[in-house]
C-alpha cells in the first residue's frame, strides 16, 4: 500500500462522509474540484459580453450559454455554469498547445501531471531503504514478537447459536462443539477438523485468523485466546455468535505468515514513530483559524487556488490554502464533501498529515532517494494516454496544419464544441477531462481570466434558450 493510498485510507476515517444521491456521470465529472484563475473588472452584461479569456481567445455569454442549453441533460446551476467556463479554458489551453505542435509529454510536464505518485513512490522507497537498514521483521524480531505475545497468531472454529434457540438445540451445539474439540486433542489434523467450522470466513483460509491483540475481538475470545501457550486449544468458549474452539499454533507452523504481519506491523510503527519526529523536528504549527481556511478552500477551491491564508507553517516552509486545495485534487470527492461536517479536531489532524507527507518527500529528496527509469516511462505513458483521450474527444488533430493565426480559433471553437457535446447527451461516456495537474501547468503557463459576475447572464440566457428549444421541438422544458 503506497502512500497516497494511506493519505486516501487516513483521511476517509477522519472526515464524515455525507449520504448523497448518486448524479450522471457526467455531473459527476462537472462537479469535481474547481481550480482558480483571476476575474475580470464589473461591467455592463449582455449577451456579447466576454465570460473568459484563454491565450488571447474568449467565450461570450451568448457562446457558453447556448452550449449549456443545447441538451436536457446538464443542471442550469450556478456551480455548474462556473465548472462550464473553466472546462472552456482548459479545453482551449489544451488545444492551443497541441496545436503548437507540443505533445505534453516532456519531462518536466510528466512529473507535474503525475507529482502525487513520483512523490508516493520517492517516499515509499525512503521508508524501505530505512526498514532494510533497521532489519524490521528479521528472525530475531518476529522471534522476540512470538515471545512477547502481545500479538498472537491464532487459529479458530464456530459452531453457531442463535438467540432463539432452544435450550435442548443450545446444548445440541454445544456438544457438537466439544466434539470437535476432543478432535483436536485427540490428535486430528487442524485442517481436517475446520472443515466443520461453521464461519465461512474462517473456513477459507483454514480456520486462521492470523495476528490478534487486545481490543481486536470480544472480551471472551481476547480472554481465550491470551490464555495460551504454543500449541495449546482453549475450551469451548461461548459468545453471542456461539461456540468457539481456539487454538495457538506453535511457531514454526506460522513463521512465514507471522514474519509478514510482524514486519508490516513493525514497518508501519516504525513510519508514525519517523512522522512525529518530523512534525517535531521541523517545529510544525498550526494557525489558530486553520480549520477555518480548511473550510473556506475545500468550498470555494477556484476561488482559492492561488491564496496564500496560512493552515501550517513548519521550519523552511508553509502550509496555504493553495497547497491544501492542492491536495483537495489527490483525494477522493467524498473528502471535500465531509470537510464542512468535520470538528476542527479532525481538521488539525488533516493538515498534520498533509503537512507530514509533504516533509516525508523532502526527506526522501534530501536522502538523495532516485526513482527508476521504469517509473518515469510508466508515468510517461499514462500521461500519454490522457493526452490522447482529450485530443480524440477535442477532434484536434485533424487541424494541426492549420496556420498559425488560425489555432487559436480553432482551439476555442474545439473547446465549444466539445462542451456542447457534453450537454447534448454524452452522460452516458466517459468525460475527457484535462488532468488537473496537466491543468494546472497549462494554466501557469498562459494568460486567461474568467469573469464571474456574467455567469447569471449565462444562467438567465441559458434557461431561455432550452426553454424556446423545448417549446419548439414539441417537449416540455
Amino acid at each position: 500500500m503506497d502512500t497516497i493510498q494511506q493519505l486516501v485510507i487516513l483521511t476517509l476515517t477522519a472526515v464524515p462522509r455525507i449520504k448523497r444521491i448518486a448524479p450522471m456521470p457526467v455531473v459527476v465529472a462537472l462537479c469535481l474540484p474547481l481550480v482558480a484563475g483571476c476575474g475580470l473588472a464589473d461591467r455592463p452584461v449582455g449577451d456579447g459580453t466576454v465570460v473568459a479569456r484563454a491565450t488571447g481567445h474568449k467565450v461570450t455569454v451568448r457562446e457558453l450559454a447556448t452550449s449549456m442549453a443545447a441538451g436536457r441533460y446538464l443542471p442550469l446551476r450556478p456551480e455548474i455554469a462556473e465548472r462550464w467556463a473553466w472546462l472552456w479554458v482548459e479545453y482551449t489551453l489544451f488545444a492551443q498547445r497541441v496545436l503548437e505542435g507540443d505533445s505534453l509529454v516532456d519531462s518536466a510536464t510528466v512529473l507535474q501531471s503525475r507529482w502525487p505518485r513520483f512523490r508516493a513512490r520517492m517516499v515509499d522507497s525512503l521508508f524501505e531503504r530505512l526498514a532494510q537498514e533497521q532489519s524490521l521483521g528479521g528472525m530475531r524480531a518476529v522471534d522476540s514478537a512470538f515471545a512477547a505475545g502481545d500479538q498472537r497468531y491464532v487459529q479458530y472454529m464456530l459452531v453457531h447459536t442463535a438467540p432463539a434457540l432452544s435450550e435442548r438445540d443450545r446444548s445440541a451445539r454445544r456438544r457438537r462443539a466439544e466434539g470437535l474439540r476432543t478432535r483436536l486433542v485427540s490428535g486430528d489434523a487442524w485442517t481436517a477438523v475446520t472443515e466443520s467450522n461453521e464461519d465461512e470466513s474462517a473456513q477459507i483460509v483454514g480456520g486462521d485468523v492470523v495476528v490478534v491483540s487486545r481490543g481486536m475481538v470480544s472480551r471472551e475470545l481476547e480472554d481465550a485466546a491470551f490464555a495460551l501457550e504454543p500449541g495449546e486449544i482453549s475450551p469451548v468458549t461461548e459468545t453471542a455468535l456461539g461456540y468457539h474452539v481456539i487454538r495457538r499454533p506453535p511457531l514454526e507452523e506460522i513463521r512465514a505468515a507471522y514474519a509478514r504481519v510482524i514486519q508490516d506491523t513493525l514497518y508501519w510503527r516504525m513510519r508514525d514513530a519517523y512522522a512525529d519526529e518530523l512534525l517535531a523536528r521541523y517545529d510544525v504549527r498550526l494557525a489558530p483559524d486553520a480549520p477555518d481556511v480548511m473550510r473556506t478552500a475545500a468550498e470555494s477551491p477556484n476561488r482559492n487556488k492561488q491564496s496564500r491564508d496560512k493552515v501550517g507553517t513548519y521550519r523552511g516552509g508553509q502550509l496555504t490554502a493553495a497547497g491544501f486545495v492542492r491536495w483537495l485534487q489527490v483525494l477522493p470527492i467524498e473528502v471535500h464533501e465531509g470537510i464542512s461536517q468535520s470538528g476542527d479536531g479532525e481538521l488539525r489532524e488533516l493538515a498534520r498529515r498533509i503537512i507530514r507527507y509533504d516533509l516525508e518527500w523532502t526527506e526522501a529528496k534530501n536522502a538523495g532517494i532516485l526513482l527508476p527509469d521504469s517509473v518515469f516511462r510508466a508515468a510517461k505513458w499514462q500521461v500519454a494516454r490522457d493526452v490522447s483521450r482529450v485530443r480524440r474527444a477535442l477532434a484536434i488533430d485533424s487541424v494541426r496544419t492549420e496556420t498559425a493565426g488560425g489555432r487559436g480559433a480553432v482551439a476555442s471553437d474545439a473547446a465549444l464544441g466539445y462542451l456542447t457535446l457534453l450537454a447534448q447527451g454524452m452522460q452516458d461516456h466517459e468525460v475527457a477531462n484535462v488532468p488537473p495537474f496537466l491543468a494546472d501547468k497549462l494554466r501557469e503557463e498562459a494568460r486567461w481570466s474568467i469573469r464571474y459576475d456574467t455567469l447569471d447572464e449565462v444562467l438567465d440566457l441559458a434557461r431561455i434558450l432550452r426553454a424556446a428549444d423545448s417549446t419548439s421541438s414539441g417537449r416540455l422544458p
